[in-house]
């Protein structure tokens, strides 16, 4: 009994080592507290039939899955930045704290505002494990300059779309990041752009910590057994 205890403490201790609390990028510059979101241009490539904005959310959460950068694989949720039907790409991809990119430097947005007034700071062009990409090919993103789906009645040109769906561009700083004036059959396969939830700066675990909790837990271990 007493052994099976001290391995379910040492297990508990591995579960909540440092390497977890890196897996998510903490943009430098940023303080104990602070919030903000990561966002990428996906490696992967898929097609612009699907209707719903959830088809694309699980997208890109499953590139956001294949990258220990991301911190999907701790439960940090991602969505796509792209616009629906049904849904605009500023309330699904919602931007609140200021938005870096993967390589924990480059700031992409101020927030909300910055990102939806045809100016952010960098393009969105590095992808889920950090590396830059080069000359990158237009996305898919059906969506206008201010974050509402792009439909100029009586044309379709949002994702999921039955004609071309409205593409952006990951080399741009201008409006053209989202709203390029191309457009391609929504049954090309290409990439699409992803926003992680808020994110907020914790302190990590000290390794002096770990040890001094590992070794209360033992002792409370001993104390247990002694008394049987």
């Amino acid at each position: 009994m007493y052994h099976n205890l001290v391995k379910g403490v040492t297990i508990a201790l591995l579960s909540i080592a440092p390497s977890s609390a890196r897996a998510v990028v903490v943009p430098s510059g940023l303080n104990l507290g602070d919030t903000y979101h990561l966002a990428f241009l996906t490696a992967g490539t898929r097609d612009a039939t699907a209707v719903l904005i959830g088809t694309y959310n699980t997208f890109v959460q499953a590139e956001a899955l294949s990258s220990s950068l991301t911190g999907a694989g701790q439960g940090v949720q991602w969505f796509v930045i792209g616009s629906t039907f049904g849904k605009d790409a500023r309330d699904n991809a919602v931007v609140s704290a200021p938005v870096y990119l993967l390589d924990g430097t480059t700031k992409v947005a101020d927030g909300f505002t910055d990102i939806w007034n045809e100016d952010i700071d960098n393009p969105i062009n590095v992808d889920q494990y950090g590396a830059s990409v080069s000359n990158p090919d237009p996305v898919f993103a059906g969506t206008q300059a201010d974050g509402t789906k792009f439909f100029p009645n009586p044309q379709q040109r949002f994702l999921g779309s039955t004609s071309n769906v409205q593409l952006g561009d990951p080399a741009a700083k201008n409006s053209d990041w989202i709203f390029d004036p191309g457009t391609s059959s929504n049954s090309d396969l290409r990439s699409f752009y992803a926003l992680s939830e808020l994110l907020t700066v914790v302190p990590e675990p000290r390794a002096g910590s770990l040890i001094t909790c590992g070794m209360l837990a033992v002792l409370w271990c001993r104390r247990r057994a002694s008394k049987r």
